[in-house]
This record gives structure tokens, sequence and C-alpha cells, in this order.
């Protein structure tokens, strides 16, 4: 009985410290995902459904976050100029940017996915810029790929929720508050 306990206790032990932690959502345009955080990586849903994620280690976060400011700078400026000029229908690519990413097919997959930011006027002139990550292929199987993902962004507040979620600043708040909780029982 003593021996099934213990190994009971070790398997729950095992699980819950590689469980990731839900620390925050972050709203996009028609998304509204959650942020896991799991031994300092954090994942990043990039679909309603978490099947389509990226996962980020600090140096991965700060890329993403230069990809992402400098891609807000061009969707201002070229908002702007469409607006400036009645520009309507188009759409053209800002940048292009490579992540580790992570998918569901039966199971979890690891793989690239190419995310590339497109800024899109629509025939009313309102102007968009779509978060497109590229289908992913399984770093195990070539033949496992995963469906694309599309985030839309609208306005200045979705490009900072994005950006905010994944900063070193809301990480590492996160986790001291985490800490100063398990201390409390020390």
């Amino acid at each position: 009985m003593k021996k099934i306990l213990l190994v009971l206790a070790m398997v729950a032990l095992t699980f819950g410290m590689n469980a990731q932690e839900k620390y925050g959502t972050y709203k996009s345009g028609t998304i509204s995902a959650s942020v896991t955080l799991d031994e300092g990586k954090v994942f990043l849903d990039l679909t309603k459904d978490g099947k389509y994620g990226l996962i980020l280690k600090q140096k991965d976060r700060l890329a993403l976050t230069t990809f992402l400011n400098d891609s807000r700078i061009k969707f201002i400026e070229w908002s702007e100029k469409a607006v400036a000029n009645s520009v309507k229908d188009i759409h053209k690519d800002i940048d292009e940017k490579s992540f580790r990413g992570i998918f569901s097919y039966g199971g979890w997959k690891i793989g690239t996915s190419s995310l590339r930011t497109i800024f899109w006027v629509e025939k009313d002139g309102t102007t968009n810029l779509y978060l497109y990550g590229s289908v992913m292929t399984s770093s195990t199987n070539r033949y496992m790929k995963s469906d694309s993902a599309m985030v839309i962004i609208t306005s200045e507040d979705d490009f900072n929720s994005l950006i905010n979620i994944i900063s070193d600043k809301t990480v590492n708040d996160f986790l001291e508050k985490k800490k100063t909780a398990t201390d409390v029982f020390d």
C-alpha cells in the first residue's frame, strides 16, 4: 500500500512540475487567446482552440516584440497613406520571421512557424493587419502538418495587448507572484 502511494505521489509531482500555467490572455481583433508559462518558456496561442502556437524563450519573445513593433510602425504609416489617398482593396506584405512552434495533430508536435504580417485595406477603406502563421510540418514526421493560423489586428490596442502579454515585465511579475505565494509556506 505504501509503495502504491509513493508511486502515485511521484507521478503527481512529475506531472505537476511540468504543467504549463496560464498567466494571461490577449485580445486581438477576433481572437482572445491564452498564454501559458512552462520553465520560463511562453506558449502563445494563435488560434482560439489553442491548437497552433509559438514556443518563446526570452530571446524569442524579444525577437517577436521587435517584429511586431516594426510591423506596427509600418501599419500606422501605411494606414495614414491609405486614408489620405482613398486607397481601397489592396494588400501588401510587411515582414516575415520564423519562430519555433507547436501544433496539435493527434498529439503535440513541434515545427517552425513562419510568421508574416500583411497590411490589408478592405473594400470599404478600413485597414487591418493580418498576422499569418504558416502551415507547420512536424519535426519528427514530414507528413504531419498543421493548419495555418491568422490573427487579425485592427488597432494599436491589439498590438499593445499582444506585445504586453509576452513582455519580460509581465512574465517576471507572474513568476514573482508565484514565488511569493510559495514562500509563504516555507
